[in-house]
Parts: C-alpha cells; sequence; structure tokens
C-alpha cells in the first residue's frame, strides 16, 4: 500500500492524492476472545467489503499487559491481513485518563488484574517502544497515541503527547494521531499551540451527547488534517452519550464531515461494544446484520455520490 503523509492540513499519498480515512472500530481481539470468544480475522475482510479503507484496532492496555505475546498472537496477524487486502491499519493506545498523575478513567473494570483502561504514561511508553518498532516501517499503519487524554488543558496534554510521539520517532515517520482533552472532545487550544512534528493530525470524538464545538474543529482542520476517531449512535442505551437518531445525530454528521473534507472511525464493528450497549455497525458477527447505525455508515457515510449539501 501507498505510504500516508501530511501535507498542510490534508493526509496524502504518494502521489500527492488526498486520503480521506474512513475506518470501522474493532475491539481489541485478546479482549474479544477472553470475553466473546471471537477472535476472525474474516472481519478484516468484512469491514474491507462494507466499504472502508481503513481499520482501527483498539488496543486496551489491560490486554496488552496481560498477553506476554500479545504482538505474535493478535497483532502481526491483523498487520499482515490489512496489508494483504489493501486496509489501512489504524493503531488506538486506548488509555482513558490523566497520564500525568496516572488516574484512569473505571479503574476498577480490569482484565487479569490490570486495569483496562491503565492511563500511567510509563505503561504507554514501554507499549509505544514496541508497537513502533514493531510496526513502524510499515507504511499502512498509523498510530493513535492515546485514546482519551483526561487532562485539564491542551497545553498539559501536549506535554504527555510529545514525549509519546518522542518515542515513537526513535523507530517510525508514519502518522501519529493526537486526541483532544475532555473526553477527545476539545481541540480549542490547538491552534495556539500546535504540535512542531511532521505527520500529526488532530483528532476527536462527536457522539450525540459530547459536547463538541464543531465550529472549532472546523477551524482546526483548515489549518491541519483532523479525523473524527470515533462516532455513532444508538436508538436506546442506559449509556446516554450514544442514544440519538439518525435524523438529529448521523445526517447532521455526515454534513460536517463532507463540508469540511474529514475522514471519520465508525464505532464499533462489534454486536454490542467495549463495556456496555454502544453504537454498534452490526447487531451480530453477521456481517449482513447491520444495525441502524450500520446502514446508515453504508449507504450515507461511505456513499461517494451522495451530495456535500
Amino acid at each position: 500500500m501507498e505510504k500516508l503523509i501530511v501535507n498542510k492540513n490534508k493526509i496524502v499519498n504518494e502521489k500527492g492524492k488526498e486520503v480521506i480515512l474512513k475506518g470501522a472500530c474493532l475491539i481489541d481481539p485478546a479482549l474479544t476472545l477472553n470475553r466473546d470468544n471471537h477472535f476472525s480475522l474474516k472481519d478484516l475482510k468484512n469491514i474491507k467489503d462494507f466499504g472502508f479503507n481503513t481499520v482501527k484496532i483498539v488496543i486496551v492496555p489491560s490486554m496488552f499487559q496481560s498477553r506476554k505475546d500479545y504482538c505474535k498472537e493478535f497483532l502481526d496477524k491483523i498487520v499482515s491481513e490489512c496489508k494483504k487486502i489493501k486496509l489501512y491499519c489504524w493503531i488506538d493506545w486506548h488509555a482513558h485518563g490523566n497520564p500525568l498523575v496516572g488516574e484512569t478513567r473505571s479503574p476498577e473494570i480490569l482484565d487479569d488484574g490490570f486495569m483496562r483502561y491503565d492511563s500511567k504514561k510509563e505503561v504507554a511508553l514501554d507499549a509505544w517502544k514496541t508497537l513502533s518498532k514493531r510496526y513502524g516501517k510499515e507504511e499502512h499503519v498509523i498510530f493513535e497515541i492515546f485514546a482519551n487524554p483526561l487532562c485539564s488543558n491542551w497545553n498539559e496534554w501536549k506535554e504527555v503527547a510529545e514525549e509519546l510521539i518522542k518515542e515513537i520517532r526513535k523507530y517510525s515517520d508514519n502518522i501519529i494521531s493526537v486526541s483532544g482533552v475532555n473526553f477527545m472532545a476539545d481541540l480549542s487550544d490547538v491552534l495556539k499551540n500546535p504540535l512542531k512534528e511532521k505527520n500529526i493530525i488532530y483528532s476527536v470524538a462527536i457522539y450525540p451527547n459530547y459536547e463538541v464545538d464543531k465550529k472549532i474543529v472546523a477551524k482546526v482542520k483548515k489549518e491541519y488534517p483532523v479525523n473524527i476517531v470515533e462516532c455513532g449512535f444508538i436508538g436506546e442505551t442506559h449509556h446516554k452519550v450514544f442514544e440519538g437518531s439518525k435524523k438529529e445525530y448521523a445526517i447532521p454528521l455526515n454534513k460536517f464531515l463532507r463540508k469540511n473534507n474529514i475522514g471519520f472511525m465508525a464505532w464499533v464493528y462489534h454486536p454490542f461494544g467495549l463495556t456496555s450497549k454502544a453504537s454498534v455497525l452490526i447487531n451480530s458477527w453477521n456481517p449482513n446484520d447491520l444495525s441502524e447505525w450500520g446502514k446508515f455508515v453504508k449507504e450515507e457515510l461511505l456513499n461517494k455520490t451522495k451530495s456535500k449539501k
């Protein structure tokens, strides 16, 4: 596959043509094997057939820490298969919390004694040393350094991000995604104090009940590449963040993405989600059993002929 780089506010291939990354999120393969008795490389082909050009592999820190041969057992196969079927492979270190103090969101959720969303900076640095060294020369791989930095402000998070980027850059010049603060929602200070490294893109999540200022996202996109790293809706759930509708959430999201030429990672290619009933693309492991969100993604978000109006 062609290597991607950042050119001004666009992601482009080696020929200079803009590439809009449109992906499906795939929950940690070790977790789905342990919890759901499911791990199949066919999911990648199904995602490709769905119409996506990217798959985002959600690595939860607990699984990575508790498995001695995590990369050999899971990621090597995934990275190789993505290359074979021509999918960009977006590797997401799915930590939630403040890496400066190691304060982790939902610390009570444990897997084999490890916090699922472990936010400690040292853990992330060790992980990126392994991951970037192992996959940093693979031209189809993209790195998301820390999914959900719950820092008090952008400048605080930026210092940590720079450390993680520095570790990756020892082994790779591939594109790196850096999330906004406050539940991946806030990029308001990026333009005042941007990262200086090359091949950096900025990311936010947009859900029905996230407080995301789309005007700020659009302003950042005028200067730098932006990707929506999580998005989706579900009709009813106890997790109110995801609760929305096609009319009030999905259609406006589609208009916003098209108007600003922004890519997205759809949450999630799984029948029920990571920890609770969330926005899902499929109702079962049957790839044709699409949810309302899945149908919208396939028919609208991935349909190149739809109007931007």
